[in-house]
Order: C-alpha cells, then sequence, then structure tokens
C-alpha cells in the first residue's frame, strides 16, 4: 500500500512539474488569447479585422461595422478589454461572429451551433418578415482538433445546410461556420506561406516567429496586426488580465489532468469550480462588473455575489 502510494504521488508530482513547464513556456502572451484577441480586432481596427474574416471566408470585405455592444467596459483609461466573442456586421447586413478556443470543453460542436443560430433568429423583431433575414457567418478558430474532424486534412472547414443523399443541393445560404483547426494549419511540413488564411494562422500563434517576419514584407495588414499587438500588450493592466485569463486554463487543465490520473470525477468538477471562484475574486478587486465577471469564468451571477 505505501508502495502504491509512493507511486501515485510521484505521477501527480510528474502531472504538476510539467504543467509549470508548459506555463512558464507559454507566458509569452499571444493573439490567440481570446482576451488579446477582442482587443487586437475591435472598434479601431477595422483594416486588419476585414482582412482576417476576408482570409477565412475567400470573400473581398467592402464594408464592415463593429458591434460595440458585445465588448465589455473597463474602468481604466484605455478601455481595450473585449469580450470572449468579436461580432461584425459586414456589406449588404450580413452577421458574422467570430470566437477563439483555447481548450477542448467537450462540446465545442454543439455550443457553437447553438451560438451562431442564436445569433441569426434574433435578427427578426415581431412585426419583420423571414425573408428579411440577413446571413449570419459564424467563424470559431480552435486551439486544438477536433476529434470529429480528425479524418478531414483541411484545417479550415465550411459547414452549411446541405441535403443528405445529394450533397451539392444547399437548403439555405443565409447561416453557415467555418470551423478552423488553427494546428492543422500550423503544423503542416509544407506550410503554404502565400495562402492569407495560413500567414493570419501564424500571426495568431505566434507574431514574433521568422515566418511572421518574412510575412510582414509582403502583407501590410500582418504588418500592421503585428504593430497593433505590441501596442496591446504593453498595457500593463490588459497583460494581467490576459494573464489570468491564460493561468486558469492552465489550472484547469492541470487539475483534469490530476483527476483523471486519480479517476476523481467529482474532485474535477470541485476543483474547476474552486479555480473559477478565485479568479472571480481577483477581477472584482480589479473593478470589473459582475456581467463582465459571468462571461469571463462562466459562474452565475449568484455564484459571483457568494
Amino acid at each position: 500500500m505505501e508502495e502504491k502510494n509512493r507511486t501515485q504521488n510521484t505521477k501527480e508530482e510528474k502531472i504538476y512539474t510539467e504543467s509549470i513547464v508548459e506555463s512558464k513556456r507559454e507566458m509569452v502572451l499571444t493573439p490567440k488569447n481570446d482576451i488579446i484577441f477582442q482587443s487586437l480586432f475591435s472598434k479601431g481596427h477595422e483594416n486588419i479585422t476585414k482582412a482576417l474574416i476576408s482570409s477565412i471566408i475567400k470573400t473581398e470585405i467592402t464594408e464592415i461595422y463593429m458591434d460595440t455592444s458585445t465588448h465589455l467596459t473597463r474602468k481604466y483609461m484605455d478601455s481595450k478589454l473585449g469580450v470572449l466573442d468579436l461580432r461584425v456586421k459586414l456589406q449588404d447586413g450580413i452577421q458574422c461572429n467570430i470566437e477563439v478556443q483555447l481548450k477542448d470543453n467537450g462540446d465545442t460542436e454543439d455550443r457553437f451551433v447553438w451560438y451562431t443560430s442564436s445569433q441569426f433568429v434574433s435578427q427578426l423583431k415581431k412585426s419583420d418578415r423571414y425573408k428579411e433575414l440577413k446571413k449570419t457567418i459564424g467563424i470559431v478558430i480552435l486551439n486544438y482538433e477536433l476529434p470529429k474532424l480528425k479524418d478531414i486534412e483541411e484545417g479550415c472547414t465550411n459547414w452549411k445546410w446541405i441535403e443528405t443523399k445529394y450533397h451539392q443541393k444547399i437548403l439555405t445560404d443565409k447561416m453557415e461556420i467555418y470551423i478552423i483547426e488553427l494546428p492543422k494549419i500550423i503544423h503542416k511540413s509544407n506550410l503554404k506561406l502565400e495562402d492569407s488564411l495560413t500567414q493570419w494562422m501564424l500571426f495568431l500563434d505566434n507574431p514574433n516567429s521568422e515566418e511572421v517576419k518574412k510575412i510582414m514584407e509582403e502583407n501590410k495588414e500582418i504588418k500592421e496586426a503585428v504593430e497593433t499587438f505590441d501596442d496591446i500588450t504593453s498595457d500593463e493592466e490588459l497583460r494581467r488580465i490576459a494573464e489570468l485569463r491564460q493561468k486558469a486554463i492552465w489550472d484547469e487543465n492541470n487539475m483534469i489532468a490530476t483527476a483523471e490520473e486519480r479517476g476523481e470525477k467529482k474532485g474535477r468538477e470541485k476543483g474547476r469550480q474552486e479555480e473559477k471562484k478565485k479568479i472571480a475574486k481577483k477581477l472584482i478587486e480589479k473593478g470589473m462588473l459582475i456581467e463582465q465577471v459571468e462571461e469571463i469564468t462562466g459562474l452565475t451571477k449568484e455564484e459571483i455575489e457568494n
């Protein structure tokens, strides 16, 4: 029994040590950190936002309107913090939602379909007619590979309403979803550096890489994005919030790994909730509103107030 406990402790120490090493290695903030992402592609940065979306949907964007109602307010001068999703309107009233998902919670597909559908149906008011619905495009950028898509080599897939037998028959083009699996694009041995989508994904992963430095020489929007990223991450207050967000993800990953090693599902959920509460307390101490803390942590208003 004593030997078994010693072995168990060794395994847990190994998991914890690996987590700490990974945390130190990854503490350099990148644009794929969702807090940084929303600050980067926000009002005032329409030019690079247009370029990013255009690289994904492969359509030239002539007009873009930032939906400022989805942005959280901050109690410091520059007010740069965004929420965990980005909403914009394009030409012809097209609605577009972009989200960065850093870790797999096991519900990516269902949650994002629900989210995009909700945005689609929320357009109509009581007196509106169905034909007045505008196209809605959902874009989710994943920092991991989706298990359901493991047999698909492409890193960017486009999903529409099609007939199951006659695959070319599209029921409606008014709602579609793009799923981007970042690792599938940037970890290829034959990177297509001339492809605009590849260029943007390399930027999101590491704006200081040698590939991005080369891309900046030809792509003025990527160059502008790198300069904007440098400006944003020089804001110490924003960095602290983004680092809290990143740390929360690492801590949760470590708790899940430890809980799975022990086979304690209850302990995993309890540990996850406790960590969320710790993060919530820190955010409230920094002056964030309860509604803002709800969006970042996923806790309910009652849990936060308690």
